[in-house]
């Protein structure tokens, strides 16, 4: 989370052109382990996507020619849900936006919220994209609940929440003082903020002297205890629950349905249950950061899956999928410097937002070829 606060920073003042290039998808040299990695295939044919997935009527792509959406499915971030209507289309585009930065992929997969100092949407369906009715300083927290947007003023602390189709602005009653933040996230009905320190949840102050790393999920909240980042602080549902001492330096930090994964360079996770292991599975002489955990499948069957930027030097640099504890996977080509991943009906969105802030986003089907990491 450093890196991204610093990236933020550096947004605020101009200054992204003194950002080091990470790599593109041009550059991607060949992975070392590539015997069990599934490389980016050419998208299956409609019945195939279709035969994976029950749905009923609606909405799609029918003989080549776009028709409307139907409404999205209610979805959390770390539930998948019920499947209905259609397929997400599988592909991949880049956003002409330039300011791409802090994309948030929708539950249902069929918006991507981003932006600095601005909020924008593109719809994955139609490929459509529009500027949202807010000010200067306002950005993206995520969404707060299916089909709802949450977007805060760094500058003032007004907070607002937004819905498509029309994404009419709808100030919210929250206080200016607790929503305000360095860092912000929305998701599964809940919010949270860190403001210097200040950590804030759900319109409550939790703690003053919290370090830069925080997330979300459902009624999970983690944030670095200190600046130190030598603990993990875990509250579930505006409680504490528990301190995790960190093995690997922790400057990044993430969860989803209480699976957290946290460090940089080297990554390694926290089951609800607190048990900490090894998720590394970059090939060595690579570093491994920025991960992201999502759930794939529906309800109990619903198993925590792994998105994580690769990178080494000579260019390298590419994103890599795949089951908790599990190495290879699927490799995307596309690298990042923020990222949101989000699977729906068995299509995975993934929104890869590179160090100019071009976003670009692919949807293709979930699959594995993967085997057990060594512990």
């Amino acid at each position: 989370m450093i890196f991204q606060r610093i990236l933020c920073l550096l947004l605020s003042a101009g200054l992204m052109a003194a950002l080091p290039a990470y790599g593109t998808a041009q550059d991607e040299q060949p992975d070392q382990d590539s015997e069990t990695v599934q490389e980016e295939a050419p998208d299956p044919a409609p019945e195939q996507v279709r035969s994976a997935v029950q749905y009923t009527g609606g909405a799609g792509i029918q003989g080549g020619t776009q028709v409307a959406a139907p409404a999205p499915t209610p979805r959390q971030k770390s539930d998948p849900g019920a499947c209905s209507g259609p397929p997400l289309p599988t592909g991949r585009f880049v956003v002409s936006n330039p300011n791409g930065w802090w994309p948030k992929v929708s539950p249902d997969g069929e918006w991507v919220s981003f932006g600095a100092r601005t909020v924008a949407v593109v719809n994955v369906r139609a490929r459509s994209e529009r500027k949202l009715p807010v000010e200067d300083c306002t950005y993206s927290a995520g969404w707060i609940r299916p089909g709802v947007l949450r977007a805060v003023n760094k500058c003032d602390g007004r907070s607002f929440e937004l819905s498509p189709p029309g994404f009419t602005l709808r100030k919210t009653r929250d206080t200016p003082g607790l929503a305000i933040g360095n860092w912000v996230e929305a998701a599964d009905g809940h919010w949270a903020s860190n403001y210097g320190g200040r950590i804030a949840y759900d319109n409550k102050s939790l703690a003053t002297r919290a370090g830069n790393a925080m997330d979300l999920s459902r009624n999970w909240l983690v944030f670095a205890k200190t600046n130190a980042h030598k603990e993990i602080s875990v509250w579930k549902s505006g409680r504490h629950a528990a301190d995790y001492p960190v093995k690997i330096s922790m400057n990044e930090l993430t969860v989803t349905g209480g699976y957290i994964v946290y460090g940089y360079g080297r990554i390694r996770g926290i089951t609800p249950a607190g048990k900490d292991i090894e998720l590394t599975s970059a090939p060595p002489g690579l570093l491994e950061g920025l991960a992201k955990v999502f759930f794939v499948g529906a309800g109990a069957e619903a198993k925590p899956w792994i998105a994580s930027r690769i990178w080494g030097d000579e260019g390298t640099c590419y994103t890599r999928l795949r089951p908790w504890g599990e190495a290879g996977g699927i490799k995307i080509a596309d690298c990042g410097a923020t990222m949101s991943v989000v699977e729906h009906c068995g299509v995975v969105v993934v929104a890869v937002a590179d160090d100019k802030g071009k976003l670009t986003i692919v949807s293709r089907p979930i699959a594995n070829k993967a085997k057990p990491l060594p512990h």
